[in-house]
């Protein structure tokens, strides 16, 4: 069954049709968790449909500017649009670039900077080009991503990405091997029905001048009966229509 052209949440609705990747829990759960506490500038790296960045936008203070940054031609229209018809659409821009072109000429420091990049490092061509750029690092590994971040990260902001769990733990490994002055500060694993091993990872990243062991964490998506689990449901509340 294919899937509709919209998603509505309650205060915006999401048009993914012309995108490759589309409204998923990924996108959702980076948006609801990350710390948008004290933002006054948010940047969603590989936005694709705008989910991301206007989920910050809804949660974020009203003085609070979002930028968000997509190379796929397709995905960059759509997102435009979706944040036109928005409440938000002053407060949130679109550049159709390369995450590493935006991070590497930008003059702009962030308080707060997420990501949910492609996540299989190395795969087989796809049939559509388009959903091959959005699902597939190909050239670029996580650690590029998150070492491109660090050049638009203020001071005391953070990075937070949404990640599958073994490639989640790969980033901690490769990040520690550089002599970036990040260091990841928090660690969620998520679990996507209650009695199953994590499958996803969400993860902080911020500069600190001591390195310590990052904060521990679980959320738990569904129970055993399938519905939404007491971990997540404050978080999805404000967004789902049916919570």
């Amino acid at each position: 069954m294919a899937k509709a052209a919209c998603f509505q949440f309650k205060q915006f609705k999401i048009y993914h049709d012309r995108c490759a990747m589309k409204v998923g829990t990924d996108g959702v759960l980076l948006g609801a968790w990350a710390d948008v506490a004290g933002a006054n500038r948010i940047l969603d790296l590989g936005c694709g449909t705008g989910l991301i960045a206007l989920m910050l936008a809804q949660r974020s203070a009203a003085d609070c500017q979002i930028v968000g940054v997509e190379i796929e031609e397709n995905a960059y229209c759509q997102a435009l649009d979706n944040v036109e018809i928005s409440p938000w659409s002053a407060r949130v821009t679109i550049y159709h670039q390369s995450m590493q072109q935006f991070c590497r000429q930008s003059s702009q420091r962030f308080d707060l900077i997420v990501a949910n990049p492609p996540y299989f490092e190395s795969a087989s061509q796809c049939r559509d080009q388009s959903r091959e750029t959005a699902r597939y690092v190909g050239d670029l590994s996580h650690l590029d991503w998150l070492l491109a971040a660090e050049n638009c990260l203020s001071v005391k902001g953070k990075i937070q990405f949404v990640l599958p769990f073994q490639a989640g733990i790969c980033l901690q490994q490769q990040l520690s091997a550089t002599s970036s002055k990040l260091c990841c500060t928090e660690v969620c694993h998520v679990i996507t029905k209650e009695g199953k091993m994590p499958q996803r990872m969400l993860l902080t990243f911020a500069f600190l001048a001591n390195k310590t062991s990052p904060k521990q964490s679980e959320l738990t998506i569904y129970d055993q009966q399938h519905c939404y689990h007491s971990d997540v449901i404050p978080m999805f509340k404000p967004f789902y229509l049916k919570l």
